[in-house]
């Protein structure tokens, strides 16, 4: 376990500094809440790391799919949903389903932050309608973090721009409900949402 202290900015970006190494609990500070998490939940956090979160609202399902019936359902269906697959299969990209409580619980985040890639781990909600398209958006944070991607970056306006275009190109050729209808609504809800 590891002491880490969460400084959470506005739109969903997460610094995060790590200290001393704890063996039994580690804590991390919301504001001035504090509540205990498992660090191993998180992956290796590393001092100075952000997370790049997926803000907004899904309708709630109830979901319970298994790693291969995630990693299938993106197989194939565009080029970048296949190598998140593909990265997810041979264990480049660690995936995370949790319940809503667990998820807010053990990442500090709110409602309205619908799933989060930390490293190459991602994150998402058990009761989104969007899972798929949830991990493809974050699979494309985790890919970039895999890949060197300055961290500044992967969760600007430019790298939130490739998520979300990503996603949406997903959500159209696998027949999924579509979250923008245009590209014009998606780059209004980044600059409304995400730093620059």
């Amino acid at each position: 376990m590891q002491n880490a202290l969460f400084s959470w900015h506005l739109y969903g970006v997460a610094k995060v500094d790590s200290y001393t190494a704890e063996i039994e609990v580690g804590k991390i500070r919301h504001n001035t809440v504090e509540q205990n998490i498992n660090s191993s939940m998180l992956g290796n956090i590393e001092s100075g790391s952000k997370a790049a979160n997926k803000i907004g609202n899904s309708d709630t399902m109830v979901h319970s799919y298994t790693r291969d019936e995630i990693i299938n359902s993106l197989n194939g269906v565009t080029p970048k949903s296949t190598e998140i697959a593909n990265s997810i299969q041979n264990g480049k990209i660690k995936i995370n389903v949790l319940g809503d409580e667990l998820f807010e619980s053990y990442l500090g985040c709110s409602s309205d932050t619908m799933a989060m890639q930390v490293g190459n781990q991602i994150y998402v909600r058990s009761s989104s309608a969007s899972l798929f398209s949830d991990v493809v958006h974050e699979g494309v944070h985790a890919m970039d973090f895999i890949n060197g991607v300055d961290e500044s970056v992967i969760s600007s306006w430019s790298g939130e721009t490739s998520a979300y275009s990503a996603e949406r190109l997903f959500q159209l050729e696998s027949g999924m409900q579509v979250q923008f209808e245009s590209e014009e609504d998606m780059m209004v809800h980044i600059w409304s949402n995400y730093k620059k």
